[in-house]
């Protein structure tokens, strides 16, 4: 697949998922003694959207739709769209309808969270004493901040396995932002455990955006 991200794959795809489960039971059967291991990331930076996968999550898409509304006319009435059957819905996001927006997101985020779930499963299975995380990007203070949600990462998903909090906190401190920045901060981390009641492990904090070139006191400070 092509588009932004680490996830440069259909991560549901019978040939990833056989490829993560070599990879983990050979890693993961070597070091899960090792007691330096604070714990495992299972995404950095997670980003996923099925529309980026040719065609692959049709079918799903028709059933979750099918799921949601029961028959094509509820669906025309909240989209107000005049679709004749639940295949001619497009997979894709418009940001001109909040309905088909939203239903849009769910699906895509119920797709990674699956992903995410098979890994930490593997992790678990391997390595069952090593917690488990992944680097989620910070998104609170931002003015996109539903990027999360379009990026397939609804954290309310990840409940259910994920150990601790992984945070990948990025900031711009510059002197426009310098007081949002640990605001910010603060806010994504209480925004995890108010959904996952375990500490936060913040391991790539940007104190700076990458590739900054203009120094200031209050960076060093």
């Amino acid at each position: 697949r092509e588009g932004y991200g680490f996830h440069k794959y259909d991560v549901n795809a019978p040939i990833a998922r056989q490829i993560m489960e070599e990879h983990f039971k050979n890693v993961l059967t070597l070091v899960k003694d090792y007691t330096c291991i604070a714990n495992i990331t299972l995404s950095n930076e997670p980003y996923f959207r099925v529309d980026e996968c040719d065609g692959l999550y049709d079918e799903k898409w028709y059933q979750f739709l099918e799921e949601v509304y029961g028959n094509i006319d509820e669906l025309n009435r909240t989209y107000g769209s005049s679709y004749s059957a639940f295949s001619d819905v497009p997979l894709v996001q418009n940001e001109n309808n909040p309905a088909m927006n939203y239903d849009y997101w769910t699906f895509n985020s119920i797709q990674f969270a699956t992903w995410h779930k098979y890994l930490a499963d593997l992790s678990h299975k391997y390595a069952p004493d090593i917690p488990v995380q992944s680097k989620i990007m910070g998104h609170m203070y931002r003015s996109t901040g539903l990027h999360g949600l379009k990026s397939g990462v609804n954290y309310e998903l990840f409940t259910d396995f994920f150990d601790i909090n992984g945070c990948d906190y990025g900031g711009n401190m510059s002197l426009n932002d310098i007081q949002n920045y640990p605001l910010g901060k603060e806010m994504q981390y209480d925004y995890m455990q108010s959904i996952i009641e375990k500490p936060v492990v913040d391991s790539e904090n940007h104190y700076v955006m990458d590739g900054e070139n203009l120094y200031l006191d209050v960076h060093a400070k």
